[in-house]
């Protein structure tokens, strides 16, 4: 089995491109949350991921879009995850429909306008910060919703290691969720950023933490609460980057070698988490989410 990677959004790279470069990594399928054509592209799998909302907040047609979809995957990324109500009325009428739904975990209320990770980065630079406790806030509330509504959640993009703690007892109690980190959280920190002097390209969709947040996610990964290591990448262009950090458009860095760039930092700071694992998070982990 070949790597799998999910929740990719094109941005303003174009499907051939992220083919070639998929392939390239000896991935077989590609799960992308942008409006693509179903199949093979450049001998790679592609599919796609029906969202569930727009960015408005207003319910897609859901039921049609799973039944013309080759996945159970439904998503809502964060502006899903970040308001209670809509996701309660999204699991009400989902309910029924065999799916699965995909959301980043947040609280919008306390991130609005957030640039940066909440702690270093946010202090040193001045610009407002992603709080660990939106995101934390935002898993409990979503993991509560799926045990009344019956809808099976996978909470993407986790980064704290408070999230991770409330994962692993919900687990713990039988509820049928999953999660996925994505590769920037496992490969770089806020001071990476700090370093880079607010380059644009440490910009990225889930905000850089700390080492010691960093750690708890390899921890997961080897101990099994983490179902799924992602790419995290959204595609953007030199030209989208070459304004201030503040104007700059979320993204995730280079396509190129981020499976590379996993097994170097896993063998170089974080030798014992099993090889295996990370493996897994890449191919029958999220191969099963997706349904190939």
């Amino acid at each position: 089995m070949g790597f799998v990677d999910l929740f990719v959004d094109l941005g303003s790279v174009s499907l051939d491109q992220l083919a070639l470069k998929a392939k390239d990594q000896g991935i077989a399928s590609v799960g992308i949350v942008s409006p693509v054509r179903d199949g093979l592209t450049g001998g790679v799998d592609i599919r796609s991921i029906p969202c569930a909302v727009g960015q408005d907040g207003s319910m897609k047609e859901m039921r049609k879009l799973k039944e013309i979809s080759r996945t159970s995957l439904l998503y809502g990324g964060r502006r899903l995850g970040g308001d209670s109500k809509l996701l309660r009325t999204v699991m009400s009428y989902c309910s029924d429909m065999n799916c699965r739904l995909a959301l980043i975990p947040d609280d919008m209320s306390m991130t609005s306008d957030s640039q940066v990770a909440e702690g270093r980065a946010s202090s040193i630079s001045g610009m407002k910060g992603f709080p660990s406790v939106a995101e934390s806030t935002g898993v409990f509330r979503a993991l509560e919703l799926s045990r009344e509504s019956g809808v099976s959640v996978h909470l993407h993009g986790i980064s704290t290691a408070r999230s991770i703690e409330i994962i692993r007892s919900f687990k713990d109690e039988g509820l049928n969720c999953s999660c996925s980190v994505v590769a920037t959280s496992l490969c770089l920190t806020e001071e990476d950023l700090i370093n880079s002097c607010w380059d644009p390209s440490f910009k990225t969709a889930v905000p850089l933490r700390s080492e010691k947040e960093q750690k708890a996610l390899w921890e997961a990964i080897g101990d099994g609460t983490v179902d799924v290591v992602t790419s995290g990448y959204v595609g953007i262009s030199e030209e989208e980057r070459m304004v201030p950090f503040e104007e700059a458009p979320f993204g995730g860095t280079d396509y190129d070698r981020w499976i590379d760039s996993l097994f170097e930092v896993r063998e170089s700071r974080c030798p014992q988490i099993p090889k295996d694992r990370l493996i897994h998070c890449l191919s029958s982990g999220p191969s099963g989410i997706l349904g190939c």
